[in-house]
C-alpha cells in the first residue's frame, strides 16, 4: 500500500505525461534522438539540401526524415534556407 504523499507524487507524474504528450513533448526539445545527431553530423558546417543530408546521415530519404529535419528547424536546431538547411551557428547565413 502506498502514503498519500506516494500517490499525490504518482498523480502529478501522470498528469505530467498527459500535458507532455499534449504540447508535443516540449519537455523533450533540448533532447536529441539517435537519428536527430546522426543528422546534425552529417549536416556539419555545411548547408546540404534535404536529400543530401539524408545521405550523408546514411538514411532514406523519405516521409519520416523530412518530418525529422521539419521538427529540428521547429525546435531552432537547424535553419532551413530552401532548399538547404544549415545549422544556425554555422556561420552560413543571417539569423
Amino acid at each position: 500500500m502506498s502514503t498519500p504523499q506516494e500517490g499525490l507524487l504518482q498523480e502529478i507524474l501522470n498528469r505530467l505525461t498527459a500535458i507532455e504528450a499534449l504540447l508535443g513533448s516540449r519537455f523533450g526539445e533540448g533532447r536529441l534522438t539517435e537519428r536527430e545527431e546522426h543528422i546534425l553530423e552529417a549536416l556539419g558546417k555545411k548547408k546540404l539540401t534535404g536529400e543530401k543530408v539524408a545521405e550523408a546521415a546514411g538514411y532514406e530519404y523519405d516521409g519520416h526524415f523530412k518530418n525529422l529535419l521539419s521538427s529540428l528547424v521547429k525546435r531552432g536546431i537547424l535553419v532551413n534556407d530552401h532548399p538547404c538547411y544549415r545549422n544556425p551557428k554555422s556561420g552560413l547565413g543571417q539569423d
